[in-house]
């Protein structure tokens, strides 16, 4: 593992550790986006299992999670949506810079599953592959929460923290039962001390604004229709709104002009799949979309949604 800073366009050092392949030469590259209230180090065993199998792997807290905080941007602060897709842009280039002529996957978990979607509106041709897991649907009130962070934001400022928007967002619900139905993995979670109970008020609104802006259609530049996508989720997880939820979300991204987009579903697993006591089948069939070609059926998964 090799850390290494990154200094976003405000001044904020990025933490960045990146799992270089075994072999001499990686398969590719995977940049993972965390998902909420946690950080990079939740990823470090499938960056591992990843990194044995012959890929290079960038983990990285994105700003206001882990150790990417300063005072300017304690925990909880995230400002907004296009610095953090900024943000991202930045490490891919590093990336690339750092292993030229290597293709890049990006994955993303939750709440990194809207920004990924976000990411592909205007960089789909940084990447060649695309996983989202725990993949959050649309929701129908995304306009009017916008609507209201940004009317508590005005009133309350960008750094005040609202219990009401927190909730709004699901943050700090006392039963954590739909995250895994792993137990030791709850149980981590609760005990981590990089995690955190609030959001300010214009982290919560540039989440909100990635939701409603993963179906804003006119703003995917789509210059790489073939780019893979496959999304993996949990029978049991509330956040991909149900296997309806879980089809409007493949649905939009193929209105949004992509041509191979998956869906595998997990029997009896949760939001969690790769922290779930079954994860090595998650990481095997990780792998497996990995290596396939594009013109592979993927339909291998149980459950699958095309």
């Amino acid at each position: 593992m090799k850390p290494i800073q990154l200094t976003a366009s405000d001044g904020l050092e990025l933490s960045v550790v990146i799992f270089e392949s075994k072999s001499n030469e990686p398969e590719a590259l995977v940049q993972i986006l965390h998902g909420a209230q946690e950080h990079k180090g939740r990823y470090f065993e499938l960056a591992r299992f990843l990194q044995g199998h012959g890929y290079t792997v960038v983990l990285s807290d994105i700003r206001g999670h882990g150790e990417s905080i300063s005072a300017q941007v304690p925990k909880g602060c995230m400002g907004s949506l296009e610095q953090i897709l900024e943000d991202q842009k930045l490490i891919a280039d590093t990336l690339k810079k750092l292993y030229p002529g290597k293709p890049l996957y990006l994955f993303g978990h939750s709440m990194g599953s809207l920004f990924a979607r976000c990411y592909l509106q205007a960089h789909d041709d940084d990447i060649e592959k695309l996983i989202l897991s725990g993949t959050v649907d649309y929701r129908f009130y995304a306009r009017a929460g916008v609507l209201i962070a940004k009317l508590i934001s005005t009133l309350k400022g960008d750094r005040g923290h609202s219990q009401f928007l927190n909730a709004l967002l699901g943050i700090n619900g006392k039963d954590d039962s739909w995250v895994s139905a792993n137990p030791a993995n709850r149980i981590q979670r609760k005990n981590d001390p990089h995690f955190f109970t609030s959001y300010e008020n214009a982290a919560i609104l540039a989440i909100a604004t990635a939701n409603l802006q993963q179906r804003a259609f006119d703003k995917f530049l789509c210059k790489n229709p073939d780019l893979e996508i496959l999304s993996i989720t949990g029978e049991e997880d509330p956040i991909t709104g149900g296997r309806r939820g879980l089809q409007g979300s493949m649905d939009a991204l193929r209105k949004a002009g992509y041509t191979s987009v998956e869906s595998k579903v997990y029997k009896r697993l949760r939001h969690e799949v790769i922290h779930e006591v079954e994860n090595q089948q998650v990481f095997e069939d990780l792998l497996k979309f990995l290596t396939s070609q594009t013109d592979q059926d993927l339909s291998y998964a149980t459950g699958a949604i095309r």
